[in-house]
């Protein structure tokens, strides 16, 4: 005979509460067995206990002191062997009050439960990932784990995930996304073990069940029960016998069976694919300068927002970059110098952030936006004072220029690190009378990094664009997107707090136009030829800088400061270490590449015949992380292939696990997604099907519980 234990995890261990059980009963997995139905619902264990002391009346101070919603419970059928039929833990608790006759009812839930009620706060955006990685990010967000997983490894790689996320947004819904884009499987065993199935991932041999033989296996008793010992299992016979074999049903108390129900003879699956934006836009901005303790840390969580709608986006994950980026624009009223369009602007602040030493704007010749700078080759240049985002140390960088050089002069360079001196720590653009050159020191004193490295061939009277990076060890040089020269150094560039400078070098002026310069100190954004882009750029990455007073006042301290990101989907979390000595004021700027939603495109698969039958019978299904049509194709065929005309379903058997010991097995041993064989005699039926869902109940009877089971199930 079947017998069972329930427990409550109470005090930091397993403590039995049968005694107190009066009905016990529980329902999970899948609940319906159409082709869209593939994710379970939350799995819910239902029992009385009596509680006429008060041990499960919350905060009564009696037995159970700590007795509450969030307990564990586990509940054990025990048939020689012992097997965890349901495991989750306390949500509701109902007390009845009746003379001597006191109980408490409980509801208990299933890890679902807490996954449909969790949401997932910005998880990070994920590239090129399958359903079991996405599922393995999604419980990293969970305070309360499964018992268990089985995660499948996916048999799709989808492009982004997370994307389409709000503050709101739960677990149970990424992991239905997940699934339903796989075309998968997701429920919860019995024992609590998470289970992922793949497209076409499901069991395709029929479960074995351990089959004992009551007559040779048990003492019986008169009435057919047979003899418990103490602890309540069975008293078995030494020549007692176990026979492995296939799980079939045949002793049936009732059989669910319908004609036509699923008829399906329209399918349409709908995928919503997303691309990244072709340009870096703004999608964070601190309005109110954060204030940096001095030698403190201060984290917080932000949300990436559309400027223009003001609602959270998706974005690609940026970058932690220190910008320099000047248009050369005709400046706003009241500005006399050189705008840098990567400093948060100040509201009614005229100070340039770039200063002119002669020079002017020009509208023609330029290559972007109003205007463009010229200096005249003797005298005017552009300056800036030290700004530590100028000094790239060990780091990757990125310059980038369009010039318009009017002459080859040797010895006239574009930027120069330091005003003055011979050995600057970067000088590019530098004319030998035929060529560009770049020269990098990291000692001050030779161009032991950089001697004369070829940027291309000067071409003047013409807009021609420059590039240098350095990604990792490796250095590049690009004239108009074709890589020029490349080499290797570890070395660090030699800082400096000397003032950075356009159009002069060493005492020596260039004659001729720039327009969109770009520094990226933290990122090389060309490691290949390219394409220079026919816009001005936009500032990209998490773009930062403190100073001493709000806004952009007093000192810079921002070398001092140590930052950290953790990326989201639709937002991060940011951490800004201070090793300064006095207080500071954060302006943060985050520029991204959104991910932009296109147009749903859809699959339709349509039987006419069927149509012209019995009408449409629609289903519509939704791919949320594919981007291509093909697999819908796939899967809209299969559902109509299978379901355009009508046919006699298998829905649901009832069965009493005390009728024999192969029902008792069946039972113990079958589980949610478990591939079984059904047959009855009545009506004829013999069929192997999926275990969708099971629920039972459990009362007492003589000698032992007696056991009521239904599985609902999927034809194979």
């Amino acid at each position: 005979m079947l017998n069972n234990k329930i427990y409550a995890y109470l005090g930091g261990a397993w403590v039995d509460i049968t005694s107190s059980v009066l009905s016990l009963s529980y329902s999970g997995g899948i609940k319906g067995n159409k082709e869209t139905d593939r994710i379970a619902s939350i799995g819910t264990l239902s029992f009385t206990l009596k509680n006429n002391s008060g041990d499960y009346t919350p905060g009564s101070g009696s037995a159970h002191a700590d007795w509450k919603k969030g307990t564990q419970i586990k509940v054990e059928f025990t048939k020689l062997t012992t097997k965890v039929k349901f495991i989750g833990w306390v949500n509701d608790i109902g007390l009845e009050y009746k003379k001597n006759n006191n109980r408490a009812n409980i509801t208990a839930v299933s890890w679902l439960h807490f996954a449909s009620n969790l949401p997932l706060d910005i998880p990070a955006l994920q590239e090129d990932q399958r359903a079991d990685e996405i599922t393995t990010t999604i419980l990293g967000f969970s305070p309360i784990q499964p018992i268990s997983t089985s995660l499948q490894t996916g048999s799709s790689t989808f492009p982004y995930a997370f994307h389409d996320n709000t503050v709101k947004t739960t677990a149970y819904s990424e992991i239905t996304k997940a699934v339903m884009s796989e075309w998968g499987y997701a429920y919860e065993k019995q024992d609590g073990t998470l289970v992922l199935e793949a497209y076409n991932g499901r069991a395709t041999t029929q479960k074995t069940v351990s089959v004992t033989t009551a007559q040779n296996g048990a003492l019986l008793l008169e009435d057919g029960t047979s003899l418990l010992l103490e602890d309540g299992t069975e008293l078995l016979l030494e020549d007692y016998s176990i026979t492995e074999q296939n799980a079939t049903s045949t002793v049936i108390s009732d059989i669910d069976i319908s004609h036509g129900k699923h008829i399906v003879n329209r399918s349409v699956i709908n995928v919503h694919p997303y691309k990244p934006g072709n340009d870096d836009v703004l999608v964070y901005t601190n309005e109110t300068n954060q204030l940096i303790p001095a030698g403190e840390t201060v984290s917080f969580r932000l949300q990436f927002t559309d400027a223009s709608s003001k609602q959270p986006i998706a974005a690609l994950e940026p970058s932690v970059k220190q910008y320099t980026l000047l248009h050369f624009d005709t400046p706003p009223d009241g500005v006399t110098g050189i705008v840098d369009s990567a400093v948060p602007t100040v509201l009614g602040d005229t100070t340039p952030f770039f200063e002119p030493s002669g020079g002017g704007y020009f509208t023609s010749p330029k290559k972007f936006g109003t205007a463009s700078y010229g200096c005249n080759g003797s005298s005017d240049y552009i300056y800036s004072g030290h700004q530590e985002k100028f000094n790239f140390r060990a780091g990757d960088f990125t310059v980038d220029w369009w010039e318009y050089r009017l002459s080859a002069t040797s010895g006239r360079a574009m930027v120069s690190r330091a005003s003055t001196g011979v050995y600057s720590p970067y000088v590019f653009g530098y004319s030998d009378g035929t060529n560009a050159r770049a020269y990098i020191t990291s000692n001050g004193v030779s161009w032991d990094i950089a001697s004369a490295r070829d940027m291309g061939t000067i071409t003047t009277s013409t807009w021609v664009h420059y590039a240098i990076t350095r990604s990792g060890t490796t250095f590049r040089t690009f004239k108009n997107g074709v890589q020029q020269d490349t080499w290797t150094s570890s070395a660090t560039i030699n800082p400096t707090s000397d003032q950075f400078s356009l159009f002069l070098y060493n005492g020596t002026f260039l004659n001729g136009y720039i327009d969109e310069f770009r520094m990226i100190k933290g990122y090389a954004a060309y490691t290949a030829n390219f394409t220079p882009a026919e816009r001005q750029h936009y500032v990209s990455g998490i773009n930062y800088s403190v100073y001493t007073s709000p806004p952009l006042g007093g000192s810079e301290i921002t070398s001092s400061m140590t930052v950290s990101t953790g990326i989201g989907g639709v937002g991060l979390d940011f951490s800004i270490t201070s090793a300064s000595g006095s207080d500071g004021y954060l302006n943060l700027e985050i520029y991204a590449l959104p991910l932009q939603s296109l147009s749903t495109i859809s699959a339709v698969a349509e039987n006419t015949s069927s149509i012209n039958s019995y009408g449409y019978q629609n289903e519509n299904v939704d791919m949320r992380l594919r981007d291509d049509i093909n697999f819908a194709e796939t899967i809209a065929e299969s559902i109509v292939t299978a379901e355009a005309t009508p046919r006699t379903v298998l829905n649901k058997v009832s069965m009493v696990a005390n009728k024999n010991d192969l029902n008792e097995a069946l039972f113990m041993d079958c589980d949610i997604g478990d591939l079984v064989r059904i047959t009855d005699t009545e009506s004829g039926y013999d069929t192997t099907a999926y275990i969708q869902a099971i629920s039972w109940r459990a009362v007492p009877g003589d000698g032992g519980v007696i056991v009521f089971f239904d599985w609902l199930v999927k034809e194979q």
